[in-house]
C-alpha cells in the first residue's frame, strides 16, 4: 500500500499543482494531504516510524486483535 501512495504522490508532484488537484478530488484526496505530499512526506514518514516502533506497535497485530 505504501509502494502505491509514493507513486501517487511521486505523480501528483509532477504536475501543474491545479492538475494535481483535480486529480486528488478524483482519489478522494483532500487539499491539505495534496499539500502535504507536495512538502513531501518522507520526513515525517520516518518520523512516523520510529514513534510506532518506540510504542511496540504492530499493525499487523492490531488487524487481527480487531477481528
Amino acid at each position: 500500500m505504501s509502494a502505491i501512495f509514493t507513486r501517487v504522490k511521486d505523480k501528483l508532484a509532477s504536475m501543474p499543482y491545479y492538475r494535481a488537484n483535480q486529480y486528488a478530488q478524483l482519489l478522494g484526496i483532500d487539499e491539505n494531504t495534496l499539500m502535504a505530499m507536495h512538502r513531501g512526506l518522507n520526513k515525517f514518514s520516518a518520523d512516523y516510524q520510529r514513534v510506532l516502533k518506540q510504542t511496540g506497535f504492530n499493525a499487523d497485530i492490531a488487524a487481527k486483535q480487531s477481528n
